[in-house]
C-alpha cells in the first residue's frame, strides 16, 4: 500500500526530474560547432508522447503519438498549456509535423497516411497515402519547398508536398555505417538535424552527401516514466532551437555555439 505522501514523491519523480545537463560537440569533417548552450526550459506536458514540433509565427504546433492518443496540437510555449487540439481517430498514431504554404502537414506511422489540417483551426483539409517506398512515417520537416521525411530507415526522403512523388533521395552514413532509426528532424541552415531513436543525440546530416559531421551527444538525467529524446524545431526568428522528449515535463530552448 502506497500513502498519500508516498505517492506524491513517487509521481514527482516520475514526472519532474527530466534534466539536460549539457550537450556536446563532436565534429568529423569540419569544426561548425562547439556545442549547445541551453538558455532556458519551459514546462511540457508529461502525458504528451511528443512525436513532433513545429513552429509559425512563434506559435507552437505538437504532434503526439500512440494508439487512442494522438493529437496534433497548438502549445503556449511558456506555459506548456494546449491552446487546441484535435485528436486523431483510436487506430492512427501520430507522428513528425512541418508547415509548409501555411498548412500543416502530419505523418502517421504503420498506417502510413499524411493529414493537411488548417494552420488556425486544426481541422482535416485532405489526406496523402505515403509512396510505397516509405516504410513508414517517423520524422519530416521542411527543406525549401519540400518535405524531407524519415521512415526509421538510413534513408531521407525529399518529396513534393502537393503530389508525394519522391523527388531525391539521401542515403545517411555515421562514418562508414549506415545511420538506422532516424527519428524527428529539423532542417537548419542547410543542414538536416536529427533525433535517433534510443539515443541521447542530435546528429547534424549533410544534404549533398549524406554523411554526419557533426553529433552532439546530450548528458540526460531520466526517470522510467520518461521515454525518449525526440521533438526538435528551429526558431529562425531567435536563431534558437527547442527540443524535448516523449513524456518529458520540460521543453529545452537552446543555442548554437560554433
Amino acid at each position: 500500500m502506497i500513502t498519500p505522501l508516498l505517492y506524491i514523491i513517487f509521481f514527482i519523480k516520475l514526472t519532474f526530474s527530466v534534466e539536460i545537463k549539457e550537450c556536446i560537440a563532436i565534429n568529423y569533417e569540419t569544426k561548425l560547432f562547439k556545442g549547445l548552450n541551453i538558455i532556458h526550459s519551459y514546462p511540457h506536458n508529461p502525458h504528451s508522447f511528443t512525436q513532433g514540433l513545429a513552429l509559425l509565427n512563434n506559435t507552437l504546433f505538437e504532434s503526439t503519438g500512440l494508439y487512442g492518443k494522438s493529437s496534433i496540437r497548438i502549445v503556449n510555449k511558456i506555459t506548456g498549456k494546449t491552446i487546441l487540439k484535435t485528436k486523431l481517430p483510436n487506430n492512427f498514431f501520430g507522428e513528425g509535423i512541418a508547415i509548409i504554404n501555411n498548412e500543416l502537414f502530419q505523418l502517421t506511422w504503420k498506417n502510413r497516411w499524411i493529414k493537411v489540417y488548417n494552420i488556425s483551426s486544426l481541422k482535416e483539409i485532405r489526406s496523402y497515402r505515403l509512396p510505397f517506398q516509405i516504410k513508414e512515417g517517423w520524422g519530416m520537416t521542411r527543406i525549401n519547398q519540400s518535405l524531407g521525411i524519415s521512415d526509421g530507415s538510413d534513408q531521407i526522403y525529399i518529396v513534393n508536398p502537393e503530389t508525394f512523388i519522391i523527388q531525391h533521395l539521401i542515403k545517411v552514413k555515421r562514418g562508414n555505417k549506415p545511420l538506422y532509426r532516424i527519428n524527428d528532424i529539423e532542417y537548419i541552415n542547410g543542414y538536416l538535424f536529427a533525433n535517433i531513436w534510443y539515443e541521447d543525440v542530435i546528429c547534424v546530416i549533410d544534404l549533398i552527401t549524406g554523411n554526419v559531421i557533426s553529433e552532439f551527444w546530450c548528458n540526460i538525467n531520466k526517470s522510467p516514466g520518461e521515454d525518449v529524446f525526440n521533438g526538435i524545431v528551429y526558431d529562425s526568428n531567435k536563431k534558437t532551437i527547442l527540443m524535448t522528449g516523449k513524456l518529458w515535463n520540460k521543453l529545452y530552448e537552446v543555442v548554437l555555439i560554433k
